[in-house]
């Protein structure tokens, strides 16, 4: 569908946690240059606020170095934070007493929120031909590397 709708969301099961799962949603196009401009900011910040002497070293290493061996795979240029709060539609946590845990997407855990952050990603960045998606498609500088589709469960491109 090219477009996306509150009722976008589907359940995966989450891996390892057996009976848990996260209704996720692809990202709209805005929402996911939302998250790229989020993490550059971020960079930018880390970067204002290194030491001369490690920006010259930096600049050193990076001269001949092509952009794309630099950044490796799209989570690094998405803020995960973002992905993570307009992905998560839904999970079905509970306590300990079996009510429900109220949905905060920053509260997961760490291999939790990185497998659920490749996920959104690969199911709003896809290749042509390949499932839901933003419409965004592959020869596009967001294009999912392997390292991205390994970590969200997904297969090698065909």
């Amino acid at each position: 569908m090219a477009v996306i709708t509150a009722d976008s969301g589907k359940p995966f099961d989450i891996p390892n946690e057996e009976g848990e799962q996260l209704t996720m949603r692809p990202l709209t196009w805005e929402e996911l240059q939302h998250a790229q401009m989020m993490a550059s900011k971020l960079r930018f910040v880390a970067l204002r606020n290194m030491p001369d002497a490690m920006l010259a070293s930096l600049a050193e290493q990076a001269k001949g170095v092509e952009r794309s061996e630099v950044v490796e795979e799209v989570g690094d240029t998405h803020d995960m934070g973002d992905v993570l709060t307009n992905g998560v539609l839904a999970w079905t946590y509970k306590d300990k007493a079996g009510n429900p845990i109220a949905l905060n997407a920053r509260k997961l855990d760490e291999p939790v929120a990185q497998w659920a952050f490749a996920k959104i990603l690969e199911i709003s960045i896809r290749d042509d031909g390949e499932g839901e998606g933003s419409g965004q498609r592959s020869g596009s500088s967001t294009a999912l590397p392997e390292r991205t589709r390994e970590r969200a469960g997904v297969g090698p491109r065909s």
